[in-house]
């Protein structure tokens, strides 16, 4: 049984722009263990790289502002919403979820990363909506916890799809 509270909103995961989904099944991933943060990265991205939504470029900006700027994609609570600018290697809007059975460190920091949320924004506008609703999602303690619980990823696409934050399909 999944957790999903009625006191949220049930947008659609689609983006009313385009009517295209901004996370796909493909961009949802449970990872058991990496080696360093930059591989968690890379396969965080990996799933937007492969449909051709970002390139290599982007992802290796996200690893450079990381060395640069340290941990501030981390949000807390064992989230990372990895992203750079659009004009760094977007070419569609798009996202990826993938959970990690065993946290990370982000660079040289304490703090540890369980979740990272790969965004690939086209511009300024777009993907906010979906975000906020992804964002009401993860301050949800019990929510989260139930993500982090999962350990099969037709799990974690049905608590998605629950959550209105993928489409069934």
């Amino acid at each position: 049984m999944h957790y999903v509270p009625t006191s949220h909103k049930q947008p659609t995961a689609l983006n009313r722009t385009h009517d295209a989904p901004i996370l796909s099944e493909k961009g949802v991933q449970i990872v058991p263990h990496v080696d360093h943060w930059e591989d968690a990265i890379q396969y965080s991205m990996d799933p937007l790289q492969e449909s051709g939504q970002i390139s290599q470029d982007y992802i290796n900006k996200i690893i450079d502002l990381t060395k640069k700027h340290g941990p501030y994609m981390g949000l807390g609570n064992g989230i990372m919403l990895a992203h750079a600018s659009p004009n760094d290697g977007v070419t569609q809007l798009g996202m990826s979820i993938t959970v990690f059975k065993k946290p990370f460190a982000l660079t040289e920091s304490t703090k540890k990363i369980k979740l990272v949320i790969g965004l690939a924004p086209i511009d300024e506008q777009q993907h906010l909506s979906y975000l906020g609703l992804l964002m009401r999602w993860i301050q949800d303690k019990d929510w989260l916890n139930n993500l982090y619980s999962i350990n099969d990823k037709d799990k974690l696409v049905e608590l998605l799809q629950h959550s209105h934050l993928l489409e069934a399909v």
